[in-house]
């Protein structure tokens, strides 16, 4: 047990390491950060005001946007594509302790950018909500960028899949400037705790209980399904070696 806890670790020390080396998928990592700290130094005469909590916001759905459906299966497809997948297997490590550790870091690193972003922008006064909604929110995607990097052959292939998840994600802040009905369609998305939840509670009023109950069975609902499918997935394919 003491050796595969071990073996793990190594491996998610090793996924940490890639995910701020290999090229793509720091730009992905450090897009929305560079993003936040940019319009905050835009703002530095102080006239950032209002503002600081809807563009925390934003900054927030782009890193949900980017981490779990890009980042995820590129660490996923740059093991397939320097062929080292059969030689991690052969070392006694297991599929899942191969995904599970990419997996660890993917939100791993997705809470760590969404705290710098609230750093950044000076948004910490419910720095734990933010967290925690991030943390949910990513859950749900997580079996999607999971999903494109078995499906995917290599980096290139990981970069055509995961383009359409993330095109899908990227427009829950147009429906910000949308009115009703269209701007019901947000609630909808796997990001509907950031826009229903945590929204309200950066503008300084509580959610609304019946938003607050459909953002939560709609979250529910994601991670049940992605994870459903990614298992079924996963079972039938397996890391799916070329």
């Amino acid at each position: 047990m003491k050796r595969k806890i071990k073996r793990f670790l190594t491996l998610v020390k090793k996924d940490v390491r890639d995910c701020f080396t290999e090229k793509t998928a720091l730009l992905m990592t450090a897009v929305p950060v560079v993003f936040a700290l940019v319009f905050r130094l835009l703002f530095a005469d102080g006239s950032f005001g209002d503002m600081a909590e809807w563009m925390t916001l934003v900054c927030l759905l782009f890193n949900l946007s980017l981490l779990p459906l890009s980042v995820l299966p590129l660490l996923i497809g740059e093991e397939k594509e320097q062929g080292t997948v059969p030689t991690l297997l052969r070392a006694g490590v297991t599929p899942a302790a191969f995904l599970g550790s990419k997996v660890l870091t993917a939100l791993a690193v997705e809470l760590f950018c969404s705290f710098l972003i609230c750093l950044i922008n000076g948004v910490t006064g419910h720095l734990l909500l933010c967290l925690f909604c991030n943390l949910l929110a990513t859950l749900t995607l997580l079996p999607v960028g999971g999903l494109v990097g078995i499906l995917a052959k290599d980096k290139n292939t990981v970069n055509v899949y995961s383009s359409f998840p993330v095109f899908f994600m990227m427009l829950a802040p147009i429906f910000f400037f949308l009115g009703s009905p269209l701007q019901t369609i947000k609630k909808i998305f796997p990001s509907t705790l950031l826009t229903e939840v945590l929204q309200p509670v950066f503008l300084g009023a509580m959610p609304v209980t019946s938003d607050l109950i459909l953002a939560s069975l709609v979250t529910a609902a994601w991670i049940a399904a992605g994870w459903t499918v990614f298992f079924l997935v996963f079972r039938r394919h397996g890391l799916k070696i070329a």
